[in-house]
């Protein structure tokens, strides 16, 4: 009987103490979440940019392509000279 009276609130204290470690904890894990979360939108918009780009990439040598066969296809019917392909 003696023992706790003599403790002043100790316990109070750990428990309190306690209680803001596991909130600190909660807060830290919360945080590690939103960033992986971040990260994983930051690849996908990425990945989704890449293949857009290589789309227009590809567009853009399709169209290189068939200027060069056209071009190629002039200057075999005599249509330019060999300097405009």
């Amino acid at each position: 009987m003696v023992g706790p009276i003599f403790q002043f609130g100790q316990n109070y204290k750990r428990v309190q103490v306690e209680r803001i470690r596991t909130q600190q904890a909660q807060l830290q894990y919360e945080k590690v979440v939103l960033a992986s979360f971040a990260d994983v939108n930051n690849a996908l918009i990425a990945n989704k940019t890449f293949a857009e780009e290589y789309a227009n990439r590809k567009i853009q040598e399709d169209a290189g392509r068939k200027a060069l066969e056209l071009s190629n296809a002039q200057y075999n019917f005599g249509y330019t000279s060999y300097l405009e392909v």
